[in-house]
């Protein structure tokens, strides 16, 4: 993976529903590049305690503005690739980051990862993707996530 803006800078913004491949993806993408090229920020990595994924509701918004703040200090520090591994499923999640992005000059580039229940019966990829997914996401906040999708772009 390289960076393709003219100035050398660019934010990923990740999208796609829990357990879709999100993360597997980034790590397999980000192999080749020097750690001090990169930097990955996600909400999630703020619900794990002493190595266990442990996800609470209420600390959702405290959580998603903390990784908002780290994210900036990245844009802040001019890295040149900075990538939000979130679901980011709707535009009003990605918001906040794209108008950082913007603010400090950096080119956006949004890779959906996994999001092809159109293509199967949601059913079987609900099911496929509660799964694979490490977070205990319920079948109606997938159902939730996935409705609409297509018309979210």
């Amino acid at each position: 993976m390289q960076t393709n803006s003219i100035n050398g800078k660019q934010v990923i913004l990740v999208r796609g529903v829990p357990g879709a491949g999100k993360s597997f993806t980034l790590k397999q993408l980000l192999v080749d590049l020097k750690p001090e090229s990169y930097v990955v920020h996600s909400t999630d990595n703020y619900f794990y305690e002493n190595g266990q994924y442990k996800f609470d509701k209420t600390k959702l918004t405290e959580y998603h503005l903390r990784n908002q703040k780290a994210f900036e200090k990245s844009l802040i520090a001019n890295i040149p690739l900075v990538i939000c591994d979130n679901t980011n499923l709707h535009h009003w999640q990605r918001k906040p980051y794209l108008k950082l992005a913007k603010q400090y000059n950096y080119q956006v580039n949004i890779k959906s990862i996994g999001l092809i229940h159109t293509l199967l019966a949601e059913r079987q990829i609900v099911s496929m993707y509660m799964n694979r997914n490490q977070h205990g996401v319920s079948q109606d906040v997938y159902h939730s996530m996935l409705k609409g999708l297509s018309s979210n772009n």
